[in-house]
């Protein structure tokens, strides 16, 4: 503890900033080095004790996680779930962001590029605005499964992409996912379910899963939240969307993402191959933000000559797979909407005698003996 003195929280106060900032003036360094797994313990400790209905913590290092094993870090994370979301935020050149997003990801929180340490004043003003937003403390989304059916993928696209498994909780109840606090925003996520045609009878409409947003410890559900996961066994081919935009949004961070790793390891060679495979994806997308971060890295020759280790890792936080910052507008508009059908697809042909929906111009039913007559089918 630096301030206070004592292992508890103070309100702050006017006396009490100039008290705070006393105390990290006379700050030494430590013999220890970086243990971010010690400094979520106590995070965790501090909190565990208020009941405000947001409890935050903001993590900055200079270093790597030191004198700990991953496995302890990890542990120390798992621990903050239910208690605390955590920002963390890089100083300098020296800090591993592999670690910070492990970090945010779990906990919920972001770590966007902070170019120099005079930056951190309008980053804190921006955290706390957008904490004191979040009209919703805690949200989950549940998920509930039919007979037969299973969840497969649950995953977050905007505003930044998240694999939901490890905010999982299966619960009494249903499947249950931790999304955080939220305030006045949008966010878009794609789940994937496995059922079984068998279980339901052709050509009518199976109801397989619900999907609704509850709220709270006592995961309260949100009233007109609800919704209703439907299908139809048919044995034409399904109907046309575009999932497109969304893969290449995930090949763009991920080719971004192992550009970084390549480099930062000493292969310039992959790292060169997997950032011109991301600028093609980018260009795909209109992606201008993600096309100026390449710009840092890339000229038209290769790669930037002068390419300094921070430049590399800030790109890393910015636009990997689990980046914590905002996709482009346009990019979530392509994730968002579908794209429009190409063509018409005919309406179902489905046999009168046993139900089963048949492949346009069927004579034959493939369940039954049923024929139909010549000119009735229309096809």
């Amino acid at each position: 503890m630096v301030y206070p003195r004592e292992w508890m929280l103070a309100p702050l106060s006017p006396r009490i900033r100039a008290d705070v900032k006393k105390a990290v003036r006379e700050l030494r360094p430590s013999v220890e080095g970086t243990v971010m797994g010690a400094w979520l313990d106590a995070a965790r400790e501090l909190l565990e004790t208020c009941d405000a209905p947001i409890r935050h913590a903001t993590l900055l290092t200079d270093g790597r996680n030191e004198h700990q094993s991953r496995a302890a870090l990890d542990a120390a994370i798992d621990a903050c779930r239910d208690v605390l979301t955590c920002d963390a935020r890089g100083i300098g050149a020296d800090w591993d962001p592999d670690e910070l997003l492990r970090v945010v990801e779990a906990l919920h929180g972001s770590a966007p590029e902070l170019s120099c340490v005079g930056d951190l004043a309008a980053d804190f003003t921006g955290v706390m605005a957008r904490l004191l937003a979040a009209g919703l403390p805690e949200l989950w989304l549940r998920v509930r499964c039919g007979k037969g059916v299973s969840l497969g993928t649950a995953e977050q696209l905007v505003p930044m992409l998240v694999d939901l498994a490890q905010h999982r909780d299966d619960g009494a109840g249903g499947i249950h996912f931790a999304l955080g606090p939220w305030g006045d925003e949008v966010r878009d996520y794609t789940l994937g379910f496995a059922a079984d045609p068998g279980a339901a009878p052709a050509a009518r409409a199976h109801r397989i899963a619900s999907v609704e947003l509850v709220a709270g410890r006592s995961r309260e559900p949100i009233p007109g939240t609800r919704a209703f996961v439907d299908v139809r066994w048919t044995d034409m081919a399904p109907p046309r969307t575009d999932l497109q935009p969304h893969q290449n949004l995930v090949k763009r961070a991920q080719r971004m993402g192992a550009g970084c790793r390549a480099w930062l390891r000493g292969d310039p060679d992959a790292a060169l191959r997997h950032w011109d495979e991301a600028r093609a994806l980018a260009t795909e997308l209109n992606d201008t933000e993600a096309l100026e971060w390449l710009d840092r890295v890339l000229d038209g020759r290769g790669l930037r000559s002068g390419l300094t280790e921070e430049v590399v890792k800030r790109v890393l936080l910015a636009h990997t797979r689990s980046s914590a910052f905002l996709l482009p507008e346009r990019a979530r508009e392509a994730v968002a909407e579908p794209a429009a059908p190409e063509r018409t697809e005919p309406e179902p042909l489905v046999c009168p005698d046993c139900g089963r929906v048949a492949v346009p111009g069927a004579r034959y039913c493939e369940n039954c003996p049923y024929e139909w007559p010549d000119g009735e089918d229309g096809r």
